[in-house]
């Protein structure tokens, strides 16, 4: 009997060891680098704020959209919020089409406007409509599409597609929040999915506290 209690403990232990070694957040101050500093992924909010979070989406998904106003008022009641934007285009020709086009669209300063204004626009997002939306908010359009053809693009949605499967994700909107600077298991949190404005708040005050 003692035996079998023993090695139940132990078969208790290894399992415990497992999941935590499997917990995907505790992954992210090793990825932190690629995650909060990858220069090929546009930066909005403030760009210097002490806190980041991250967000994979697909411009397509409609739970991105869902949380598209809960990230802009994120932005806008947190002046230190510091926000990456990780193009996980995975839903099909029509989304790659409006990745490319807001990678290129950041290389005018036209990001974040240009992003927002995707978010709101109706499904299916067509090229067409991708550009009618980019003319709308000033961008040069025939400089978009040059833009939108470097190859380097390609590498910057298989990177943030690797990422995610590091992290475990089976699909968009994710959000990573930590620290900018030193990223640790306190200061980390990952959210797969749709949230609420308020939990996501907390996270970022309480990564803001480190």
């Amino acid at each position: 009997m003692k035996m079998i209690k023993l090695i139940m403990t132990l078969w208790l232990s290894m399992m415990v060891l497992t999941a935590m070694a499997d917990n995907p957040q505790d992954k992210i101050p090793a990825l932190s680098s690629a995650l909060l500093h990858d220069t090929r992924n546009p930066v909005g909010g403030n760009p210097q704020g002490n806190v980041t979070m991250v967000e994979f989406f697909d411009y397509q998904c409609s739970h991105c959209r869902e949380m598209a106003n809960t990230v802009e008022t994120l932005r806008a009641v947190n002046p230190n919020l510091r926000v990456v934007y990780k193009d996980w285009p995975f839903s099909g020709p029509n989304s790659v089409y409006a990745a490319k086009a807001g990678l290129a669209a950041a290389i005018q300063g036209k990001y974040e406007v240009f992003h927002d204004a995707l978010m709101k626009a109706s499904l299916p997002l067509t090229n067409n409509e991708v550009l009618a939306i980019a003319k709308s908010v000033g961008i040069d359009t025939a400089r978009l599409q040059r833009d939108m053809a470097n190859p380097a693009f390609d590498g910057v949605f298989k990177a943030n597609e690797q990422l995610a499967k590091e992290l475990q994700l089976v699909g968009t909107p994710a959000f990573i929040i930590a620290k900018t600077n030193g990223a640790d298991k306190n200061s980390s949190f990952l959210v797969p999915g749709i949230s609420s404005q308020g939990v996501l708040q907390g996270m970022i005050t309480q990564a803001s506290g480190f």
